[in-house]
């Protein structure tokens, strides 16, 4: 019989680091990122999400037919994004006079929620990969 075994730091480590993923890139070529999972607690516990927005967020993941003022949805998109990217950082990019597009904020948004699941159509689709890592 298995027994279960307590995870250990190190492997811990290796989650902190985040995942290489390939997203939906400006251009035909892929843009590969490194990201970690947040949440939607995690980030109004911090302060990441204004009050403002929490209705919106509210929304978004508990009545998802609920009407979102798109320009909130937006808002909260980039917040995920901007949490969610570890390397390149958001501010990075923005720096260099570019903006993700949809596409990327909703992959993006999708991976915190559902993981490398949530890449699998778009690799497969888009880019042929398969998997989280690039070769």
């Amino acid at each position: 019989m298995n027994e279960l075994q307590v995870t250990s730091l190190d492997e811990l480590k290796e989650v902190a680091k985040g995942t290489i993923v390939t997203l939906p890139g400006w251009n035909e070529k892929p843009f590969v990122c490194r990201v970690k999972r947040v949440s939607l607690l995690g980030l109004v516990s911090k302060g990441a999400i204004p009050n403002a927005l929490l209705g919106a967020a509210d929304k978004v993941f508990n009545k998802p037919n609920a009407d979102v003022d798109i320009k909130e949805l937006g808002k909260l998109f980039d917040i995920f994004a901007e949490e969610t990217l570890i390397e390149p950082k958001l501010k990075d990019i923005k720096e260099l006079s570019l903006e993700l597009t949809d596409e990327q904020k909703l992959v993006l948004f999708n991976f915190t929620q559902q993981g490398l699941k949530a890449l699998e159509q778009f690799r497969t689709e888009q880019t042929g990969v398969k998997d989280n890592k690039i070769s």
